[in-house]
């Protein structure tokens, strides 16, 4: 069996890479009530947290069905033709016809690098969610208690839920766009509606990595102004915002 006709190899990553994604953007909580946060820095990047709350959601959800939809296939595809689960995924696919037999899903070298980026950035976000614990949100502020955590990730980056961000939207776009997959072999991508989905869902995350660059210089200075000299030991420690020796 050749590494591209691997179907339970690319059905496990497909799987862990839709569960990382869900977790990783997932909020952890709910923002803490205004009484309980004192603003010191505008936040561009929540100019309406609602509408930004529904489009990450459709980024999410469409993102974990369609890796859900291809380990299902995958499984369908190398079950006997008279499995029950075969049977169903060939009917529905035949009715949109693209019969279950015609598509060359195959595990890539990229489709590889893709899910192991978006598991590793799922992660390290997880991570972050736990080790700040209810100091996590997606808004730029200090509670009132808040303390500074140099711990866990934070001892190696200042910002790292941004390096796990970043390498879940990396990992997500090349999943979506390289070659072998259901999103890209079945035509979908090439219909208005795959070409709407996927600009949007492109857009919308560039959007937010670019955001995320600018938005730690925003809450470095935020978070100096008010630990002062703990902040600036801590910088010390850990000089990089987001990537290690480089940024």
């Amino acid at each position: 069996m050749t590494f591209a006709n691997t179907p339970l190899l690319k059905v496990a990553l497909l799987l862990a890479h839709a569960m990382s994604t869900y977790l990783g953007f997932t909020p952890p909580a709910v923002p803490p009530p205004p009484r309980d946060k004192l603003i010191r820095a505008p936040d561009f990047m929540r100019w309406n947290p609602r509408v930004q709350m529904a489009i990450f959601a459709m980024d999410r959800t469409v993102l974990c069905v369609l890796a859900v939809a291809e380990a299902v296939i995958l499984l369908a595809h190398w079950s006997a033709p008279t499995n029950l689960l075969h049977r169903v995924v060939d009917a529905v696919l035949s009715s949109a016809n693209v019969p279950l037999n015609s598509l060359p899903l195959r595990l890539t070298h990229a489709c590889v690098v893709a899910c192991l980026l978006a598991i590793g950035g799922g992660l390290l976000r997880r991570w972050c969610h736990r080790t700040l614990g209810r100091f996590f949100t997606l808004e730029v502020g200090i509670q009132d208690g808040h303390k500074l955590v140099t711990s866990g990730p934070y001892g190696i980056v200042r910002h790292p839920a941004y390096t796990g961000g970043l390498l879940m939207i990396a990992g997500n776009f090349m999943l979506l766009l390289s070659g072998g997959s259901f999103f890209t072999e079945s035509g979908l991508r090439g219909t208005w509606i795959g070409k709407a989905v996927a600009t949007t869902i492109v857009a919308h995350l560039t959007w937010v990595a670019v955001g995320s660059l600018y938005r730690t210089k925003t809450e470095d200075e935020l978070m100096k102004s008010e630990f002062g000299e703990s902040w600036e030991e801590w910088s010390q420690k850990a000089p990089y915002r987001i990537i290690p020796f480089l940024y």
